[in-house]
C-alpha cells in the first residue's frame, strides 16, 4: 500500500477582515507550526493509591515564517491587526494534484451504496503509474469521495467514505483521481506579533508572524 503525503508546494495562508466574504492571500510564506494545546496532567495521591488524570485540552499557537514583503498591503493588515489588537480570520489551503483523468465514452467509474469503487473501460487508473492510496479522492463534477481503504487483491477493492446524505453514484465517464485540497479554517486569530524581521549579510529580509486562535482549531476539511 502507498503513502498520501500533502506538500507544502503552493499552500496559500489567508486573513479575511470581513468576517469571511473575502480572502487575502498572505505573500512569502515558508513554514507553519502549530504548537501545544496539550491538555496539562497531575498526579492524585492518597494513602490508598494514586492515580493520573488530565485536565481541559488548550488552544495551540501558531507560528508563521515568512519572506517578508512589508510594503504589501496583506503584511500591512496584519502588523495593523497585531497593533490595533484586531481580531481577524485566517485559513491555511494546500493545492490540489491531478493524478489521473478521463473524460471518454465508455470509461466510467460507478461508487456503490457501500462505497465500493469499480472503474470501467479501456482507460482507467493503472496501479503501477499512479497507485491508488487511502486518502486520496475520486473527483466527480464538484463532489469528492476520500478513498477510505484499497485491498491487496488483484485487481484491488477500492472503498471511499460515504458522508451522511451521499447516495450511490451510477456510472459516470467525467471523473478524476486527485491529492484533494486540504483546508484548517476558517478561525478567528489574534495577530500577537507582526513585523519584527531578520536581515542577515547577504540574507533575505524575513519574518515571523505568530497568532493565538481564540478557539479549538477546525477540523482539517477537504476544500
Amino acid at each position: 500500500m502507498g503513502l498520501t503525503a500533502h506538500g507544502s508546494e503552493f499552500a496559500k495562508l489567508e486573513y479575511s477582515s470581513d468576517n469571511g466574504n473575502s480572502w487575502n492571500e498572505i505573500p512569502g510564506i515558508s513554514g507553519y507550526t502549530e504548537s501545544g494545546g496539550e491538555a496539562p496532567e497531575r498526579d492524585v495521591v492518597a494513602f490508598g493509591g494514586v492515580a493520573k488524570r488530565s485536565g481541559h485540552p488548550r488552544v495551540p499557537s501558531i507560528e508563521v515564517n515568512a519572506v517578508y514583503s512589508p510594503s504589501h498591503p496583506a503584511w500591512k493588515a496584519v502588523r495593523k491587526a497585531s497593533l490595533d489588537r484586531d481580531v481577524l480570520q485566517f485559513r491555511l489551503t494546500t493545492a490540489e494534484e491531478d493524478i489521473f483523468s478521463v473524460n471518454s465514452s465508455g470509461n466510467t467509474v460507478a461508487i456503490a451504496g457501500t462505497g465500493v469503487v469499480t472503474f470501467a473501460g479501456t482507460q482507467k487508473p493503472n496501479a503501477s503509474e499512479c497507485p491508488i492510496v487511502p486518502g486520496q479522492a475520486i473527483k466527480v463534477g464538484g463532489k469528492k469521495y476520500t478513498i477510505d481503504s484499497v485491498s491487496d487483491a488483484n485487481p484491488p477493492v477500492i472503498k471511499v467514505k460515504l458522508e451522511s446524505g451521499d447516495s450511490a453514484v451510477t456510472a459516470v465517464t467525467n471523473y478524476s483521481l486527485v491529492l484533494p485540497s486540504l483546508r484548517r479554517g476558517p478561525f478567528d486569530a489574534a495577530v500577537r506579533l507582526a513585523g519584527n524581521v531578520s536581515l542577515e549579510l547577504e540574507g533575505d529580509l524575513t519574518t515571523s508572524l505568530m497568532l493565538s486562535p481564540r478557539r479549538q482549531l477546525p477540523e482539517w476539511a477537504i476544500a
